[in-house]
């Protein structure tokens, strides 16, 4: 089933860990060592997207924001709130008050 053979690991945890293990292994159906091995292989699929979020971060942060109306379209087309269109509309006049002393200059 893996590209590698597996090898022991000894690990200590409290009884409660150990039967919250075994719980969550009988609910899914697999052993307890492959549900810990599954966990392991989430852990580092998160990091590596972790990893690239950060990246992309750092190029985001890098670029001076110039269009803050876009910014604002684009945070209101994926606002979502069903029954309180007013409220979305209160959040656009804060956003523009926000974008307004953005773009003013210091007097």
């Amino acid at each position: 089933m893996y590209a590698e053979t597996k090898q022991k690991l000894n690990l200590s945890l409290t009884p409660t860990d150990i039967d919250s293990i075994k719980n969550a292994a009988a609910t899914e159906g697999i052993s307890a060592s492959e549900l810990v091995g599954k966990w392991a292989r989430e852990i580092h699929q998160l990091e590596e997207e972790v990893r690239q979020l950060r990246s992309e971060n750092e190029v985001l942060r890098s670029q001076p924001v110039k269009d803050y109306e876009a910014v604002r379209d684009r945070i209101l087309k994926n606002w979502r709130v069903a029954k309180a269109p007013e409220k979305k509309q209160r959040f656009k006049e804060v956003l523009d008050r926000f974008i307004e002393e953005l773009l003013t200059p210091d007097s």
